[in-house]
């Protein structure tokens, strides 16, 4: 299978701008499209990572540039949102042969992009159109080569967690609290969420729980 990487910026992307403006960081995973009327739309699934008031702003702004919304958490949304242009690039990223790796991240004003297909020809069409494209901002061509695919983003239904969970959780992780060794330990983590240790390492466990049934 061929695999194509590279980052991205063009001028008609709804989403990068204000990502950037708001300093949050947006994985959006696409789950279908079609064309309508001179219009293509786009359904996606979009996960937010940045402070909370900036993640309420964002997903606000989200809604109000979709034809339809429903919001599945604090941070996570599925959108309806419709374009008249770039169209032809629409068509070419969005082609049913292709494969998306992982979700695409908009981030400082960039989008990261790794998708794959059987037919290589696809995606050189895709490398093509954004090389000569009046909308491409900035490109940047990261790898494009035939590859065995090993690790695939598949998205399931969002684990059930608390948003004390899973702030415990995220807590832990933008704190090494799970690197080998350990930067970190339970008290400290607890002190910084300004509650016990016995509190939060059961909050901890049960985050770690559901997370956990997510996967297997």
């Amino acid at each position: 299978m061929w695999r194509l990487k590279y980052e991205y910026t063009h001028s008609d992307c709804k989403y990068t701008g204000k990502c950037k403006k708001l300093n949050v960081t947006l994985s959006t995973f696409p789950i279908n499209n079609f064309t309508k009327k001179e219009k293509f739309y786009l359904i996606a699934i979009h996960t937010l990572h940045g402070k909370p008031e900036n993640i309420k702003k964002y997903i606000s702004y989200i809604k109000k540039i979709s034809k339809r919304t429903e919001q599945i958490s604090e941070n996570i949304i599925f959108s309806l949102i419709d374009t008249k242009s770039n169209i032809q690039y629409y068509k070419l990223f969005y082609n049913p042969q292709i494969i998306y790796i992982s979700p695409i991240i908009h981030k400082e004003g960039k989008e990261y992009i790794e998708i794959a297909s059987w037919d290589r020809k696809i995606l050189s069409n895709i490398l093509s159109f954004i090389e000569n494209s009046k909308n491409t901002i900035l490109f940047k061509f990261l790898s494009f080569k035939e590859d065995k695919i090993r690790d695939v983003f598949l998205m399931r239904a969002i684990p059930k967690i608390t948003e004390k969970q899973k702030q415990a959780f995220e807590l832990a992780i933008k704190n090494n609290y799970y690197n080998y060794p350990r930067k970190i330990n339970l008290g400290q983590l607890a002190k910084a969420m300004n509650i016990s240790k016995s509190n939060f390492h059961e909050i901890l466990r049960r985050a770690e729980s559901n997370i956990l049934r997510y996967f297997i």
